[in-house]
């Protein structure tokens, strides 16, 4: 199958999805889930090119345990990261401690939409972490999902 194959309505859907509309995505997705017409054709489209990026897929049926897993996962890390840093704010003194510790409660004291505010003025793409961030890796951490294909990388905003 190649480009030809694909009809004039999923070859404008191609070109929309590659340059990241988050529209195209979700046409897509159901249009390969549903089986529709010419789904074959779009994911071969898709799939025909080489990965861009590195890709981390978990998938099941509905109940297979996916999201207990991942919370299991965030979980873990946040319980050895945090135990790290709590013995090290308890144990050590150095420049900048109370700094540390400040922050670290911070987001227990605030409310949640206060929170969240600042970690988009500190993440967006012209934050204080977000703007060198984005120049050395293209990520942009706020309002954006990536989901990296063999198709190459497609990018939702919201």
């Amino acid at each position: 199958m190649t480009h030809d194959s694909l009809s004039p309505q999923n070859k404008d859907l191609l070109g929309a999805f590659r340059e990241g509309k988050p529209i195209a995505l979700a046409r897509v997705i159901s249009i390969v889930e549903n089986h529709r017409p010419g789904f074959q054709a779009l994911l071969h489209e898709l799939l025909s090119r080489p990965p861009t990026a590195a890709r981390i897929g978990l998938t099941g049926p509905p109940g297979a345990g996916k999201s207990t897993l991942v919370a299991g996962l965030a979980t873990v890390v946040v319980a050895v990261t945090g135990c790290i840093t709590g013995w090290v704010l308890a144990r050590h003194e150095f420049k900048g401690r109370e700094l540390v510790d400040a922050l670290l409660n911070l987001p227990l004291v605030l409310p949640p939409t206060v929170t969240g505010y600042y970690l988009i003025v500190l993440l967006g793409r012209r934050g204080l972490l977000g703007e060198p961030l984005y120049a050395l890796t293209g990520w942009s951490v706020p309002f954006t999902a990536r989901w990296p294909t063999q198709a190459g990388r497609c990018r939702a905003r919201w």
